[in-house]
């Protein structure tokens, strides 16, 4: 790729640094993403002085991030650069201990307001697809293990709406899908043959591949249809997976892995009164009509009857 010369770096940070100067963000933030380009920048020079291959994601990624700077400001800019910091320092952790994210995630639960599930947000939970019916929010970091309450679970987005599935289903009736050779073609022939399989599965079979596949946001073991639970313990698409997702349901399959990433609080009461309970008829009436659902089943299977 075309990598960015150290004149022409330091001329777009001059720029956006003159348009911003005098906004009103807070001057600490402000100071500790310049401080990161500067840094950035003496990277650069040095690496093309000693004649070395530039990172060329890293470059991209400041390139992107310059230009966000210049159309949204400083303070979305750093807040999405400590996220991307974030991932490139700890998802090669992940990647290779995705335990230690569960425990990442209860340490954050120590921390004042914020309200964390039971529930191991990297334990598969297996769902019928034709139950995942609308989408959510798609901000970006997700919230793994988060409990919030509010009306963010009283969506009426329908998932098959969105573009990208109407595009598999419009095929799927005509036709076409499975008879070309993009991705969705080749995905769709996969789970066609093959059945559905997690990417812990794919994992097992060609790990290089299943790297190779996912971005550098992306750990491999999240990369899986993600879904919120509402209050009444509706499943609503969160993110990742939606060709996946609108496959298996023009084929009609009945069970896939997915991964949850919120709980509406009302429903994590719903959790509590089941993991509380000694036996089934422990629980509340109204309580009961929940004993199928498939976010029960990691405690009812402990032993509950």
């Amino acid at each position: 790729m075309s990598l960015p010369t150290s004149t022409r770096i330091t001329a777009e940070i001059m720029k956006v640094s003159a348009q911003t100067r005098y906004q009103s963000y807070a001057v600490g933030s402000i100071n500790f993403y310049i401080r990161a380009k500067n840094y950035y920048l003496a990277y650069l020079i040095h690496e093309q002085i000693m004649g070395k291959n530039i990172d060329s994601g890293f470059a991209s990624a400041m390139q992107r991030g310059i230009e966000r700077l210049r159309k949204e400001g400083p303070i979305p800019t750093i807040q999405v650069g400590i996220i991307y910091l974030f991932c490139k320092i700890s998802f090669p952790i992940f990647t290779h201990r995705p335990g230690l994210y569960w425990f990442v995630i209860k340490l954050r639960g120590l921390i004042p307001g914020q309200n964390i599930t039971d529930a191991d947000p990297l334990k598969l939970v297996y769902v019928n697809p034709t139950n995942i019916n609308y989408r959510g929010g798609n901000s970006w970091p997700l919230k793994r293990g988060r409990v919030m309450s509010g009306d963010w679970d009283l969506t009426d987005k329908p998932f098959m709406q969105k573009e990208p599935p109407q595009e598999i289903q419009r095929r799927f009736e005509d036709g076409s899908v499975g008879n070309g050779g993009d991705e969705i073609d080749v995905l769709y022939s996969s789970i066609l043959e093959d059945g559905y399989q997690s990417q812990r599965e794919l994992l097992e079979q060609d790990p290089e591949e299943v790297h190779a596949a996912n971005n550098e946001f992306t750990i491999p073991q999240f990369n899986e249809i993600t879904v919120d639970i509402g209050r009444d313990g509706r499943l609503i698409w969160r993110s990742q997976g939606q060709h996946r997702l609108a496959i298996v349901k023009c084929l009609g399959l009945q069970q896939i892995p997915v991964l949850v990433c919120k709980r509406h609080s009302a429903w994590q009461r719903v959790r509590d009164v089941y993991r509380g309970a000694v036996s089934f008829k422990d629980i509340p009436d109204d309580y009961q009509q929940y004993a199928g659902h498939p976010d029960l089943q990691d405690i009812r299977n402990n032993g509950q009857s």
